[in-house]
């Protein structure tokens, strides 16, 4: 193992880099950028020059053949999406924010990691769907908010939110970092009565929406999980 090698390996968190090592030989991840503001992170492999996504559909006996995988090897399948830009969220910082996410379990995480490092390269980073997070996801936002590697900013509740609920806005007079914080308040504080008649915080964790990490945006400098899925031609592009 040449340095550079053994200098990336040492700063990726071992617990990444295990599942990436897991990856059969063949199988890496694609970034399919649809625009600047509507990206695709999925499993796959080529196949005769071609990619081949593993999407949402477990490998079969011919997907098997096509990587020479036999016996009980785990081959995983997902694909994350993250979007920026998306009416009546808000400006958010410009970070990007996870539309949707699906995934085998126990490999999520490689595609979090590298949809995190494109979101801080080309945006101010990644942040968690402004609406709903399920409960797998939601353990991923709340590693992001204590990992030493990882920062984070603050976002803020939007006018209309902040007047309807008579909550006060963080910073009133920047709007730029305004957000839509269904999913901070919703699921995490809720002391006020919802239109609905539902309690909602499930997880009321929090003694303030802010606290909640669903409520941030984050970023990481520099891209080592990209970085060694390319040096082990795991990545992929369009």
């Amino acid at each position: 193992m040449n340095k550079f090698r053994q200098w990336l390996n040492e700063q990726i968190d071992p617990r990444i880099l295990q599942k990436i090592d897991r990856l059969p030989k063949n199988v890496g991840v694609q970034i399919w950028e649809e625009n600047e503001n509507d990206v695709t992170f999925s499993f796959g492999y080529l196949h005769e020059g071609d990619f081949v996504q593993l999407a949402t559909t477990m490998c079969g006996p011919r997907c098997r053949r096509r990587l020479n995988i036999y016996g009980s090897a785990d081959v995983p399948y997902g694909d994350l999406r993250i979007v920026r830009d998306v009416e009546d969220h808000g400006e958010c910082n410009r970070a990007f924010e996870v539309l949707s996410s699906f995934a085998r379990p126990g490999f999520g995480i490689i595609l979090y990691e590298v949809a995190l490092e494109y979101a801080s390269s080309f945006g101010s980073g990644l942040m968690a769907d402004r609406e709903v997070v399920s409960d797998s996801a939601r353990g991923i936002w709340d590693k992001y908010l204590n990992r030493s590697d990882v920062s984070f900013g603050q976002l803020d509740i939007d006018k209309e939110t902040s007047k309807k609920y008579d909550i006060p806005q963080l910073t009133p007079e920047e709007p730029r970092d305004d957000c839509e914080m269904g999913s901070a308040m919703y699921q995490d504080w809720s002391p006020i009565n919802w239109e609905d008649g539902d309690d909602h915080g499930a997880n009321r964790n929090v003694s303030s929406w802010e606290g909640s990490a669903l409520s941030k945006h984050y970023y990481k400098n520099g891209n080592d999980v990209t970085e060694h899925l390319e040096e082990n031609g795991r990545l992929f592009s369009n």
